[in-house]
This record gives C-alpha cells, structure tokens and sequence, in this order.
C-alpha cells in the first residue's frame, strides 16, 4: 500500500507551533496520510495534493 512514500518535514520555527497544529488538524481526516509529530507520510502520487493544502494552511495561517 505505501510503496512509494514521500516525507514533508515543515521546519519553520517562528510559526511551526500554530502551523503544525493545523495542518495536522487538516490531514489529520486523510486515512492515507501518516503523521508523526511534524513528520506526513503519504503516497507518492498524492504529493501535489498534500503540498497545496499545507500551502493553503500556511496562508491562511499567516493572514491571521
């Protein structure tokens, strides 16, 4: 099933706390996403897909 993962570090320690929180929150709903601690773990073709919800997650985050 996870043949080929991919793994996304966010390493960003001004906003990582919030950030994290909810992008965990966001993917947290994904039974295809594995998360451990800041570390997501998903399948290789879903690595477009993930990097705009996190991106999305970031700017809104920052808006704030």
């Amino acid at each position: 099933r996870y043949r080929r993962e991919s793994l996304l570090f966010v390493d960003n320690l001004p906003i990582a706390m919030t950030i994290n929180e909810k992008i965990k929150e966001t993917l947290s709903s994904r039974q295809d996403v594995k998360i451990w601690s800041t570390h997501y773990t998903f399948p290789e073709d879903q690595l477009d897909f993930i990097i705009d919800i996190i991106q999305a997650t970031i700017n809104t985050e920052r808006a704030h």
